[in-house]
C-alpha cells in the first residue's frame, strides 16, 4: 500500500518508440510531460557534461537551516539530494520538498525575490546551480522549456492543493495531511509507517492550519478510534489504521478519501 509508486505509468508503446526527438504532439500530452520532465530527470541534464556544460556544487545544510529567505533576491535554484525542507511564506509553512524535488525554480528569473523562505528540517543534501546557467541550458536544449513548465505546474497545484484544504473541517484536514505525509515520508516499521519525528504537532498545526492544542486532541480522537497509533509524541499507521482511516474519510468526502 505504501510502495512509492510512480505518479505516472509507463508510456504507451507508441511513445516509447519514438526516439531522443519526441514527435511535436507528443510533448502535448499530460502524462508524457510527466513522464519525461521530471525533476529527477532534470537533475539529470543538469549534470551532464557531455553536450552542456553548467557549474554545480553539493551543498549540505544543518537541521533547521535556511536556504534562502522570501522576498529577497538570490542567484540559486537547487535540487534536492537527500533530506526534508519545509516552505513557509510569511510564517506559515506551504509546503515540504524532498528527494528529487526542485526548490527556486519557479523564481528563476535573475532579479526576481523569491516568494518563500525555505528552511532544512532534517540535514538536507542539495544540489546548488545558478539561474542563469539553467536558463542558457534550458534555452540550449531542444525540448528545455518543458523542464520549467512542469515545475510551474506542481508547484501552482501544491499551493491549489493546500488552499482547497482550508475549505474542509478541521477533522478532515488533519486526517488528509497524516495520510498524505505518511504516504510520502513515512519511514516502514513493522505492520506500517511512522512519522518522522521532525512532523511535531507544532509543525503539523502550522501546515494544517490549526492549534497544537486542537492537533492534540484529535490525534487523542484518532488513537481512541482506532486511526493511528501514537508512542512517544511519534504518529504510526498501519494497515489496519489505514483501512480505518479511508473508511471514516469516506464518510466526510469520497474525493478525499480516494486521492490517499
Amino acid at each position: 500500500m505504501w510502495n512509492q509508486d510512480s505518479t505516472n505509468q509507463a508510456i504507451t508503446k507508441r511513445e516509447q518508440g519514438v526516439g531522443k526527438q519526441m514527435s511535436y504532439m507528443a510533448l502535448f500530452d499530460k502524462d508524457v510531460i510527466n513522464e519525461k520532465f521530471s525533476s529527477g530527470k532534470l537533475l539529470n541534464e543538469l549534470l551532464n557534461n557531455q553536450t552542456y556544460t553548467i557549474e554545480k556544487k553539493k551543498i549540505t545544510l544543518d537541521k533547521n537551516e535556511i536556504l534562502f529567505h522570501e522576498d529577497k533576491v538570490h542567484d540559486y535554484m537547487y535540487i534536492i539530494e537527500s533530506g526534508i525542507c519545509a516552505a513557509w511564506k510569511q510564517g506559515y509553512i506551504t509546503g515540504f520538498l524532498s528527494k528529487d524535488e526542485v526548490v527556486g525554480m519557479h523564481d528563476i528569473l535573475g532579479n526576481e525575490e523569491s516568494s518563500l523562505t525555505i528552511q532544512a528540517l532534517t540535514q538536507v543534501v542539495v544540489w546548488q546551480f545558478t539561474k542563469k546557467q539553467v536558463m542558457s541550458k534550458l534555452m540550449y536544449m531542444q525540448e528545455g522549456l518543458f523542464y520549467l513548465y512542469h515545475d510551474i505546474k506542481m508547484f501552482n497545484q501544491g499551493l491549489l492543493e493546500k488552499e482547497m484544504m482550508q475549505t474542509v473541517g478541521t477533522k478532515e484536514r488533519l486526517l488528509t495531511t497524516l495520510l498524505k505525509l505518511g504516504k510520502r515520508y513515512g519511514e516502514p516499521c513493522e505492520d506500517g509507517i511512522k512519522l518522522p519525528k521532525i512532523f511535531t504537532r507544532r509543525i503539523i498545526s502550522n501546515y494544517v492550519g490549526i492549534t497544537s492544542e486542537h492537533v492534540s486532541y484529535l490525534c487523542r480522537v484518532f488513537v481512541k478510534e482506532g486511526i493511528i497509533e501514537s508512542h512517544s509524541n511519534q504518529i504510526f499507521i498501519t494497515e489496519a489504521n489505514l483501512e480505518a482511516a479511508c473508511d471514516m474519510l469516506s464518510t466526510m468526502n469520497p474525493v478525499n478519501a480516494s486521492t490517499i
